[in-house]
């Protein structure tokens, strides 16, 4: 069962070798659109990255895999089936690192709403999604 806040290793879409993976929230509510979650990149925030949604790795749960600071690169967020992410998980390819309390799950949503980078595309699932 997926659920909003759910948090896993993916492989960067934009990289054709499959060797670079990222953290990646669920954001949308997947039994709103199972075909279209919402799937925003976490990253270890650096100055010249998007500031719009900062977080703290204890804001993030105690997930292990956030070790600093991190942020939510809005620019980099997809539109991801469940039924992909399911098999990735099945293929070992998708990892779970956990999720994260709803807390940071609020302020990721915020952030969405506010960022000017996040794709038209994942904003218009929010919005109908009344997210965002």
């Amino acid at each position: 069962m997926l659920a909003a806040g759910d948090v896993f290793l993916v492989p960067d879409p934009e990289d054709s070798s499959g060797l670079s993976s990222h953290a990646r929230v669920i954001v949308s509510d997947p039994s709103g659109d199972s075909d279209n979650l919402v799937m925003v990149t976490l990253t270890s925030w650096e100055t010249y990255k998007e500031d719009t949604c900062l977080l703290d790795p204890k804001e993030l749960g105690g997930i292990s895999f956030f070790r600093h600071r991190s942020c939510a690169e809005y620019r980099r967020s997809f539109l991801m089936p469940a039924s992909t992410l399911l098999v990735g998980l099945n293929n070992k390819v998708v990892r779970k690192l956990g999720s994260v309390p709803a807390a940071a799950l609020a302020r990721l949503r915020k952030g969405a709403a506010e960022s000017p980078q996040l794709p038209q595309k994942c904003a218009n699932i929010l919005a109908r999604q009344e997210l965002a």
